[in-house]
């Protein structure tokens, strides 16, 4: 079939063209991968009716501005996260003073949420598109742009075939290909969108990154395989999957971003790589299933709420190689005893804020 707004030919498998983003007729209005085109406009309008009722200044306030999404955005959940997330980091404090130039400012917004926030190109995107609406600033689209951030644009919308002359499929297997040789691929929410009603995901090998976002609120799932190309694991990007069970994560991952795995309620246990060096904020929170978890001697630091309302977690062994944790870590976590070195920040971490633990000899 025809994609009616850019006349593009897309398979009937896609509820979005995946080249200009547009919702197709019949498709279920809640995909979980992210916002159509139609949350677009009702994200801009909102925005633009709260900056014209409080003014440009609460965009200098991030509390109050915060407080008022809830408000003026109550159906768009995962745009709230998104919006809160760039606020706390004064991206819209940065592009105001900016203004004076004002396609430099979002220039330079897009880049430091890309690079330095690790947000993806198209979530960046749908928030300086939704804030220069409601500025009534002008908004050009990064070139790769593609049109809504839940559905990112690829070269082509047919599943991904095998090059010519291969002989065996990458999905089960490591090449011998070095995976520092490996260019920068990621596995977007778009590319997640065959296993949304699928109980098992088996991401193929040459995926070197999960998008923010990718499986969240994926209540079918509850396997995941993920290759040993993948270094990196987005923001939210398992979030919310209420029946995952099972994840085995390669020993090539080097980063778990923030929420990843928060709210996974049957998530009973899972594997941390050696090479991952941060548990970011609110990780694994409210994954009420998880029992027990060993953190690699290369962790240097753990989120705040990282493990909060993991409450049956009964046992956490940490390295002495953690030097920071952050607020309500392990808040309601009654059953926790933490296994750590004696005499190291963490025994004293727990002992500051009388959290059960053992202690241990390091060799």
């Amino acid at each position: 079939m025809k994609c009616r707004q850019c006349g593009s030919k897309i398979s009937e498998e896609f509820v979005a063209c995946p080249y200009c983003g547009l919702r197709l007729d019949g498709a279920d209005t809640d995909t979980g991968s992210g916002p159509a085109a139609s949350h677009d406009n009702g994200v801009k309008e909102a925005l633009k009716q709260l900056i014209e009722t409080f003014g440009v200044e609460i965009l200098n306030d991030n509390k109050k501005l915060i407080s008022l999404l809830s408000d003026y955005i109550p159906e768009y959940e995962k745009e709230r996260r998104l919006i809160k997330t760039v606020v706390n980091n004064d991206v819209f404090k940065n592009l105001l003073e900016g203004s004076a130039d004002q396609k430099l400012a979002v220039n330079k917004s897009r880049e430091y949420m890309v690079k330095e926030l690790f947000i993806s190109e198209n979530a960046a995107e749908f928030i300086l598109e939704c804030f220069t609406y409601a500025l009534g600033w002008e908004y050009e689209p990064a070139v790769n742009y593609g049109r809504s951030y839940g559905y990112k644009s690829e070269n082509t919308p047919s599943p991904r075939k095998k090059a010519a002359g291969s002989s065996a499929s990458h999905d089960d297997r490591t090449p011998a290909k070095e995976e520092n040789t490996l260019p920068k691929k990621e596995f977007s929410s778009f590319d997640a969108l065959k296993y949304r009603f699928r109980g098992k995901a088996n991401i193929p090998y040459g995926f070197t990154s999960i998008e923010s976002f990718a499986f969240d609120s994926y209540r079918f799932l509850r396997i995941v395989k993920i290759p040993e190309s993948v270094t990196v694991i987005g923001e939210y990007a398992f979030s919310e999957c209420k029946r995952l069970k099972s994840v085995v994560l390669p020993d090539s991952l080097k980063v778990i971003k923030k929420s990843a795995f928060s709210s996974c309620e049957r998530l009973i246990s899972i594997n941390i790589p050696k090479g991952v060096y941060s548990i970011e904020d609110s990780t694994f929170s409210f994954c009420q299933k998880l029992t027990s978890i060993v953190l690699p001697n290369t962790v240097s630091n753990i989120g705040s709420e990282a493990f909060s309302g993991c409450e049956n977690l009964s046992k956490i062994r940490i390295p002495d190689s953690v030097k920071f944790i952050g607020e309500r870590a392990f808040e309601f976590c009654p059953k926790l005893t933490i296994e750590c070195v004696n005499g190291s920040y963490v025994h004293k971490y727990c002992r500051a804020n009388q959290i059960n633990f053992t202690t241990y000899e390091n060799n």
